[in-house]
């Protein structure tokens, strides 16, 4: 498994742990009998790019909802609260 990984440039990732592993990382782990049989079917072998850009759309798309709340909170309030007077000298 580790070798294929290598081979495609992939990492493992745990999905119980909620963990990336690199290859080398899986091995060592593997040989230290740290995954039971039971635990290596919630591995999968998957693109550590692949989750870098799904981890930035879901920033994008929390941005946006932020941006769009902000802009409705603003426009609500916008003439709402008065501006205190500027104090004369």
């Amino acid at each position: 498994m580790a070798e294929e990984a290598l081979k495609q440039k992939l990492w493992f990732y745990d999905k119980g742990a909620k963990a990336w592993i690199t290859p080398e990382e899986f091995l060592g782990y593997y040989e230290m009998g740290t995954y039971t049989d039971a635990m290596l079917s919630g591995i999968s072998i998957r693109s550590p790019l692949d989750a870098i850009e799904s981890g930035y759309e879901q920033i994008r798309a929390t941005h946006d909802k932020l941006e769009a709340f902000t802009k409705r909170v603003l426009e609500y309030y916008h003439g709402k609260i008065p501006t205190p007077p500027v104090p004369k000298r």
